[in-house]
């Protein structure tokens, strides 16, 4: 993650130093930094979710039945998301919050 300031320019730079890391769990899934740029295929930039607080919101969506929201991760959406998916799930299915989502309310927003 880079933090600087309302900026939507890709940096290559930036792909390459998260490519090179990786290889420690993923091994040498390339040669050459220059190879990225036909390895990788859709690179993107973009704003990450956060929230005022810094939690996620993980909860029925207020005035929805049948729509619910799992976000504001921020840079843990990969790590959180089989959690997140689980205990969303369940509650979709049973109907009933699982208390571990309870600080993860959409109405903790409320001022």
């Amino acid at each position: 993650m880079e933090l600087s300031g309302n900026n939507s320019r890709l940096d290559w730079r930036r792909i390459v130093a998260v490519a090179l890391a990786s290889r420690h769990c993923l091994g040498r899934w390339f040669d050459d930094p220059d190879d990225l740029v036909s390895v990788i295929r859709e690179p993107w930039v973009g704003r990450r979710p956060f929230l005022p607080d810094g939690l996620p919101v993980i909860d029925r969506i207020p005035g929805h039945d049948n729509a619910f929201a799992a976000t504001g991760h921020g840079m843990l959406g990969v790590t959180l998301g089989p959690a997140t998916g689980q205990r969303l799930a369940e509650y979709i299915r049973t109907g009933r919050r699982p208390e571990t989502l309870a600080p993860f309310r959409f109405d903790r927003l409320r001022h």
